[in-house]
This record gives structure tokens, sequence and C-alpha cells, in this order.
């Protein structure tokens, strides 16, 4: 989600405008390289290097596997580029990877 995507609108109630404002100065706080990111689903991986689109329009800071269907670790297999990320793993392994 990309907090360029949250949009203020007034309400006309002063408590729930400054609620949004101080929800607001809070995710603005918080804008880590990791806030912008897309979540790739489902991607098989093995043992040999596999590229992964991600659609981000821009080189991946990095990534994190937010689900996984057994234990096998996951991890770099080369260089990031605007358009892949290429990861590989220790065995067959289904993940959801949000890149970011």
């Amino acid at each position: 989600m990309a907090l360029s995507a949250l949009k203020r609108i007034t309400t006309g109630n002063v408590g729930t405008d400054k609620f949004q404002n101080n929800v607001r100065n809070l995710l603005n706080e918080l804008n880590a390289p990791f806030m912008n990111g897309i979540l790739v689903k489902d991607v098989d991986l093995t043992t040999a290097v596999k590229e992964i689109s991600h659609k981000l329009g821009r080189t991946p800071t990095g990534y994190l596997i937010l689900k996984r269907s057994s234990g096998e670790v996951v991890f770099d297999g080369g260089e990031y580029t605007d358009k892949i990320i290429p990861l590989t793993s220790t065995g067959s392994v289904t993940v959801d990877i949000w890149v970011f």
C-alpha cells in the first residue's frame, strides 16, 4: 500500500478530522521502505533460481516472506532489477512475498 494513496477527507466533524490528521502524521513518520510494496502470491520455488516478476516499477530494496508452505529457507538468487527479483530456496516451497 503506497502512503500517497491515502487521501484526507474533510468531514466537518472536528474529532474525526483531528483523528484523521493524527493517523496521517503517524504514517508519515513510519514511511519505511517496506510500506510501499507489492504482494506476490503463490510463488513456487525450488533449489533452482526463479525470476519473480514484481511490477513495482523500480528496483526493489528487499522482500519479506509472508507465508510459506514448508520450512524451507528462501534466499536471493542474484541481482534485483526494476522488473524481477531472483529467488531460490533450500527445497520445494510455495510462498507469498512482499516485495518493497
